[in-house]
């Protein structure tokens, strides 16, 4: 039970601060500071990631000892016995009250012991209030009877008339200030609090704009307190958000940044809000790298994810977290011999979590060291590292690419498009294209830039420029030879050059008389996005062709193979001769 490790912890941290303990709502404080991974069940390694955070102890007396130091567990104990000790007083009387007692101590005594192993909500502290205020009515109530006297009427009276008029002033003041109090302290909050939980409804519905128009409005509030509340918890819902939406990656680390910029001037002992801060810091510098390439920024960056990675490690020196996150920075920087000694400086704390050997993998085999790299592959997943993900295998290819290993980047390319990740992500197979070409896999580079030029038509000058890099077919081998001519009037009448029906005649007369003209496996989504080209130019007799000979791949769409020739025909009667060849070879 990771519990028994939790109240470890917390007995250590209460050995630093054992009178005044770390403050209201600080248990985190203490936790994170004497935080120890290796304890036994203190994380998970189920999916490779750190459970471990822990805002309560899961025990009243832990808990009350935390916030407020040994004095107040003390008073929470002797109050706790003087209710005890005077509902048994009640229970020596007769009737009903004896009764009543011997009830309400039972289940003061089950709270208390179901504390012993849980933390307070309204639900639980609802009822509890209500059992105190019950037990303190019926210890004090025959000593209220004892002290009533009869007041007969002109005493009232005069009692009335001592009410001075400061004193209805002050009471008025006293009202006015509560009534203040109250709206600052409870009704404020409660409204903020109804916006964060719709904020966080929207978010689980991956509607994050719509929950950042509200974190945005929640933010405007003046209490500093309530508003570094809201940052952080803005700060979360970003992060959940940046998993779901990628491409808004930079957007949002720029919202994360400006929330936590704030929240973190009024709670600047909370460790996530420190790894979080830096996390998006890294964000922003890779974008700068990859755009501006302004130098002193590119510091400036650099120095405040650092800076932020050390007041963590300052707060929680044994927190991976902090660690896995810094490798990050030395990746985006490139420093590869870096990341490998914040990665090992992590291992040390703890061997068990997969994060830390996935990142030392990706700097060994950065840095050439392949061996290395597949031996901390291997290890990160046994302990639980998700390696098959789309995340995961791009981070791999990058990690080749920086290597020059295009052999097993290639690999890691051709198990993203089987994969399917991102179908629709031309950018996948643009380099899937440009690996196979340095390998000299034409066949394979020529269909990944098909690929792109079918799902992304705005390529096409890219396309065209990588097309003509490639020799002639006939340079190809013979057994090849087919699949090149026909790839290459594909490109051809995609791209609007000339030569295409020569090359597909070309293509007829190269190849075997059962195999159909690609023989390549294009995937459905090449077939559909040739639909779409037909669909946004249907008068365009090249574009029916092109439909044609790739249906023609997919044996079982010879028919419609055969109507988008008969197609090209009707728009383009010089087609008849290519389009009759094309239907007899079908």
């Amino acid at each position: 039970d990771p519990r028994f490790a939790t109240w470890q912890v917390a007995i250590r941290a209460l050995q630093e601060r054992p009178l005044l303990g770390y403050g209201p709502e600080n248990f985190s404080v203490g936790f994170d500071k004497h935080y120890d991974p290796a304890l036994p069940g203190m994380d998970s390694i189920r999916t490779g990631t750190i459970e471990g955070w822990w805002d309560r102890a899961h025990n009243l007396l832990f808990d009350t000892t935390m916030q407020a130091g040994l004095g107040a567990a003390f008073v929470l104990l002797a109050f706790l016995g003087a209710l005890l000790w005077g509902l048994q007083q009640v229970k020596k009387r007769q009737g009903q009250s004896a009764f009543l007692a011997h009830s309400i101590q039972a289940s003061l005594i089950s709270f208390f012991v179901a504390d012993l192993f849980s933390f307070d909500t309204f639900s639980v502290q609802l009822p509890l209030f209500f059992l105190i205020a019950l037990s303190l009515h019926l210890i004090s109530n025959p000593l209220i009877h004892a002290d009533i006297k009869p007041i007969h009427a002109d005493q009232h009276q005069h009692k009335s008339a001592e009410i001075s008029i400061y004193q209805r002033l002050l009471i008025s003041v006293l009202a006015i200030a509560m009534i203040w109090f109250n709206w600052q302290t409870a009704i404020v909050p409660l409204f903020a609090n109804a916006q964060i939980n719709q904020a966080k409804s929207l978010t689980e519905q991956n509607r994050c704009q719509e929950a950042f128009q509200l974190m945005d409005k929640a933010l405007q509030i003046k209490q500093d307190s309530l508003r570094a509340y809201i940052g952080l918890i803005y700060a979360d819902m970003i992060l959940q958000c940046r998993e779901q939406n990628p491409a808004l990656l930079l957007q949002f680390a720029q919202k994360g940044l400006h929330a936590l910029n704030e929240a973190l001037l009024t709670r600047p002992s909370y460790i996530r809000g420190w790894i979080a801060l830096g996390g998006f810091t890294n964000v922003i510098l890779e974008n700068e790298l990859a755009t501006n390439h302004d130098s002193s920024r590119i510091a400036q960056l650099t120095q405040e994810a650092g800076a932020a990675f050390q007041q963590a490690l300052k707060l929680g020196p044994k927190r991976q977290e902090v660690y896995v996150e810094w490798t990050k920075t030395f990746l985006v920087l490139k420093d590869y011999q870096g990341t490998k000694q914040k990665a090992q400086e992590c291992l040390r704390i703890n061997p068990e979590l997969a994060a830390c050997w996935w990142q030392l993998a990706r700097a060994e085999i950065s840095l050439g060291n392949s061996e290395l790299g597949s031996a901390a592959l291997r290890t990160a997943e046994a302990k639980g590292y998700a390696l098959i993900t789309e995340q995961a295998y791009l981070q791999l290819a990058n990690a080749y690419l920086a290597a020059k290993d295009y052999e097993n980047m290639a690999a890691v390319y051709n198990e993203v498009i089987n994969h399917d990740y991102g179908p629709n992500n031309a950018q996948h197979y643009a380099s899937f294209a440009a690996v196979n070409k340095i390998l000299g896999r034409n066949e394979e580079a020529r269909k990944g830039a098909l690929a792109v030029l079918l799902l992304n038509p705005a390529a096409k000058e890219d396309v065209r420029a990588f097309f003509s890099t490639f020799p002639g077919c006939g340079s190809e081998r013979s057994a090849d030879q087919s699949k090149c001519y026909t790839m290459s009037a594909l490109f051809r009448l995609y791209l609007k050059e000339p030569g295409a029906e020569e090359d597909l005649k070309t293509a007829f007369a190269l190849r075997s008389s059962k195999e159909t003209l690609l023989r390549v496996d294009l995937r459905s989504l090449v077939k559909d996005a040739a639909k779409q080209y037909v669909a946004a130019d249907p008068t365009n007799a090249d574009f029916h062709l092109a439909s044609a000979i790739i249906l023609q791949s997919f044996g079982s769409s010879r028919e419609q193979a055969k109507a988008e020739a008969l197609k090209a025909q009707e728009l383009d009667p010089n087609k008849k001769d290519i389009v009759d060849l094309f239907i007899k070879n079908l």
